[in-house]
């Protein structure tokens, strides 16, 4: 269950996003000896799969016997049985053939900073 936190006249953030702000305000984290990315790389490199960055899809079409073909701006298109976004679709300028139905909402931006330093007493 996700319960609203209501921050002033302004803000008005989920549950979960107030929590997840607050990580690391605690004692109790933990870390990967080397960094924390390891943990995403072994997660890609143990699933034997292929991690395209850096390349903006621009359309997604349904393929029979190929299953999908992504097409990006810069002119190259692949062809797989499963695909991956992990970023909000109505942020994005994609086509999907047939259509999907991808619905609107509103969403908060909101940037953080994080600043380590010690204390001068």
């Amino acid at each position: 269950v996700i319960t609203r936190i209501n921050y002033g006249q302004d803000i008005n953030i989920s549950g979960l996003a107030g929590a997840v702000s607050l990580a690391g305000s605690d004692d109790g984290l933990w870390s990967v000896d080397g960094g924390n990315w390891q943990l995403a790389a072994g997660l890609i490199n143990y699933s034997n799969v292929t991690l395209h960055l850096n390349e903006e899809v621009t359309s997604v079409s349904y393929v029979e016997g190929q299953n999908y073909a992504l097409s990006t701006k810069e002119g190259l298109q692949y062809h797989c049985a499963v695909t991956v976004f992990a970023t909000p679709l109505d942020e994005l300028n994609i086509t999907f053939t047939p259509p999907v139905s991808i619905p609107s909402r509103r969403l908060q931006h909101t940037f953080t900073t994080f600043v380590r330093g010690f204390l001068n007493p």
